[in-house]
């Protein structure tokens, strides 16, 4: 994985959405947001090799949008781009839809670019 930033607009930008990360400042109603945390992994010689990046992507929509099958699509163009199986969870208020995706990816940390 080169940019994981590059590999997630990737994913979504077939969507038609506005992307940002990780806060919403536009004005649409529908739109996505992703954020992630890394951790190390694969150590060696007192340094890791590898991060796992732990992904969190927000699908926002007006309550009476049916996204369901948005959050599909979405979840299998992230397993298929290598991502792991996204989880979800409805976090909806009286206000929006709001989907939160959780998935997984692991990339190799290139020391010559940090």
């Amino acid at each position: 994985m080169t940019n994981i930033d590059a590999c997630l607009r990737e994913v979504l930008l077939p969507y038609g959405l506005e992307i940002e990360t990780p806060i919403y400042r536009g004005t649409a109603n529908k739109y996505i947001t992703y954020n992630y945390t890394t951790v190390p992994e694969s150590f060696g010689d007192d340094a890791p090799e590898r991060e796992k990046y732990l992904i969190q992507i927000h699908l926002v929509a007006p309550l009476n949008d049916n996204i369901h099958a948005m959050v599909r699509s979405i979840k299998k163009a992230l397993s298929e781009a290598d991502f792991s199986y996204p989880e979800s969870c409805d976090i909806s208020s009286a206000d929006e839809r709001h989907i939160v995706l959780e998935t997984e990816a692991h990339g190799e940390i290139d020391y010559g670019t940090i």
